[in-house]
């Protein structure tokens, strides 16, 4: 026997390095058998994010960050793969940097 959830007013955080943003999704139904495990959070968990210091940033600002910082990693991801090839280092197709 399985207990479905509806979740409303939910959001999702989107994190960027120093700070966060929030997307408003609304209602969330998920089915009770994708629920494993239902608890309590745990405070001092809780304190900790909070002396993190993040700050609240509109979400457009945050995407177009995020985009960058996904850029970024994978130029370097391109450019450590080209260095390892060039080692001699057998790269799997892949992740070969020509596919990135």
């Amino acid at each position: 026997m399985f207990s479905s959830l509806i979740l409303q007013d939910t959001i999702e955080r989107v994190f960027i390095e120093g700070g966060y943003g929030n997307i408003d999704r609304g209602i969330f139904i998920i089915r009770g058998e994708n629920i494993i495990l239902l608890g309590e959070i745990d405070i001092e968990k809780e304190n900790d994010f909070q002396d993190l210091n993040l700050k609240l940033y509109p979400i457009d600002q945050v995407l177009a960050i995020q985009r960058l910082e996904l850029e970024n990693s994978a130029k370097k991801e391109k450019y450590r793969l080209n260095k390892l090839a060039s080692l001699g280092f057998n790269v799997e197709p892949e992740y070969k940097a020509d596919n990135c």
